[in-house]
């Protein structure tokens, strides 16, 4: 026997169907079957019960409702069906209103599951409810599953794929100094890699080399004539005039030795003092010019040598020349001094000019004496 009921939205008062029928009663005219998502298990009712949520019935005349299955449900009274669990979530139970969220770390995504996928290695989420994980970006990794998140790759290390489940070492010459680089940099210039790889810093190029390109793996010594006095520098500079480097590596160029000089930029040696100049001191200072009346006996001189009584010096780099007859030469001249008539001087070493009746009195073996050079004369 069919069991019937009152429409579900009548409000008219309805009889009593028979009790041997179960949900029957009278509309005036006839018994009614419940609807779907509507049951009654008692006869001689006036009406039908709504499914409880986490429950159904698809079918009219029901008794009872349907329980919803693993991965399904029903979130309102009176349904005829249960639905499935969207992406992103599941549901591992019997009879449930609603789904679970995914947590954090996994996913899913296809509908009507009963549990959730871990995040594979290389991807993470860090959201709840998602239809699927992200690929970890250039410069992170994931090696283990069901992560929500991705780490930074280490320092000295770098990555620049999607997805990654490890990150490399960075290439020789080349460094990353904090996490999560993408792409390793060359050592730059002033530095060196020592072709290591891993780095997380470039070492210094050290006082007396240099290095001029980016990812070198060794510093160069200065050259001869070169030096460098700082760390981590691009090139080496010349010597000073007045100073010098004879070996590879300088840190500083050497000042030259009494009697020495460089007379240009990046020697590598020093040169003596040419004739007629001198240099007391080591030192960096060019050699200098001896004064008038001066003079020097060969290269390499500490200091300039006066010129002699009786001799005139005309320049530095020459030997002192003898004084002429008729005029005096004093220690330190840089030219004789003539006589003027009628004076002599009848010795090139004196320091004055006398009259020539003195000459004729020295002829005739008569001693008159000296007398001072005139005024004037």
């Amino acid at each position: 026997m069919e069991v019937m009921f009152l429409p579900k939205f009548s409000v008219e008062e309805c009889y009593c169907c028979p009790t041997s029928v179960k949900g029957q009663c009278y509309n005036s005219t006839s018994c009614q079957e419940c609807g779907v998502g509507y049951f009654q298990s008692q006869p001689a009712q006036i009406s039908c019960l709504p499914c409880q949520k986490g429950s159904y019935t698809g079918e009219t005349g029901s008794t009872n409702c349907t329980t919803c299955d693993v991965g399904h449900f029903a979130n309102e009274t009176g349904s005829s069906s249960c639905y499935d669990c969207s992406p992103g979530t599941f549901q591992n139970e019997t009879g449930q209103s609603d789904c679970v969220q995914c947590p954090q770390g996994q996913y899913q995504d296809t509908d009507g599951q009963t549990s959730c996928k871990d995040c594979p290695k290389g991807t993470s989420q860090d959201h709840q409810g998602q239809p699927s994980c992200e690929d970890c970006r250039p410069g992170s990794f994931q090696n283990l599953t069901g992560q929500s998140t991705c780490l930074k790759c280490p320092p000295g290390h770098s990555q620049s794929a999607n997805g990654s489940t490890t990150c490399d070492l960075c290439p020789q010459n080349s460094y990353c100094r904090e996490p999560g680089c993408v792409q390793c940099s060359l050592c730059p210039a002033g530095t060196y890699g020592n072709d290591s790889t891993g780095l997380t810093e470039c070492p210094a190029c050290r006082p007396g080399s240099f290095s001029a390109a980016n990812g070198s793996s060794q510093c160069t010594l200065c050259s001869k004539g070169f030096y460098q006095n700082k760390m981590n520098k691009t090139k080496c500079e010349p010597c000073a005039i007045g100073s010098y480097c004879s070996d590879d590596g300088c840190e500083t160029c050497g000042a030259c030795a009494g009697g020495h000089e460089t007379r240009e930029l990046n020697s590598t040696k020093c040169e003596l003092c040419l004739r007629g100049y001198y240099k007391e001191e080591p030192s960096t200072e060019r050699c200098r010019q001896c004064k008038d009346g001066f003079y020097t006996t060969g290269e390499g001189s500490t200091s300039c040598l006066e010129c002699p009584r009786g001799y005139y010096c005309p320049n530095p780099w020459n030997n002192p020349i003898t004084c002429p007859d008729s005029s005096t030469c004093p220690a330190g001249q840089s030219s004789p001094i003539p006589c003027n008539v009628p004076f002599f001087s009848p010795d090139r070493t004196t320091y004055e000019c006398r009259p020539t009746e003195e000459l004729i009195a020295l002829i005739a073996g008569v001693s008159v004496g000296c007398k001072l050079l005139r005024k004037g004369y």
